[in-house]
């Protein structure tokens, strides 16, 4: 399997919040009834989001957060392997599928799914808002926008390509 793998600069990088930052499920939800259509990266905000019944096009979980195994399991739709800290091919061929399909669906990565933010963001339509956790802090809301895709394209294209 082909990996794109990060360097620890661009690690940190991602450590911090690219959007929005809410501390409160219920102004999340409130601020994101503007979009048409919502993405999620993350077993919490997948399950708040699917709690208050916001339901979106694309989520990706791993069935764990960072303080262990996640308690809800998930109806998914299809699922793939991802290793950790890693952004596998074939990870991305599938969310591509997913998000053309234009059908709901619950992507569970055997691995880890924070890395897919990045391949996420480039694939989305501009205007959609990608909603992922950030650990300690809160909810992330980005707003898919030409600038933000750009951002997403040049750590893509940073990363080392190898076999993972």
């Amino acid at each position: 399997m082909i990996c794109l793998t990060p360097s620890p600069s661009i690690r940190r990088e991602l450590s911090r919040p690219y959007g929005i930052l809410f501390l409160d499920d219920d102004s999340l939800v409130e601020f994101l009834q503007r979009f048409k259509s919502i993405i999620s990266v993350g077993d919490f905000v997948t399950s708040v989001l699917l709690a208050k019944g916001v339901n979106p096009i694309l989520a990706i979980v791993d069935g764990s957060t960072k303080r262990g195994s996640f308690p809800i399991e998930f109806k998914f739709t299809t699922e793939v392997r991802n290793p950790r800290g890693t952004i596998s091919l074939d990870a991305v061929e599938l969310i591509a599928r997913s998000l053309s399909s234009g059908n709901r669906t619950i992507l569970m990565v055997r691995g880890e799914e924070d890395m897919l933010v990045l391949p996420v963001l480039v694939m989305a339509q501009i205007g959609e808002a990608i909603v992922y956790g950030q650990p300690g802090a809160g909810a992330v809301v980005l707003e898919v926008s030409e600038g933000m895709k750009w951002r997403a394209r040049s750590l893509l294209n940073s990363m080392e390509v190898q076999e993972c």
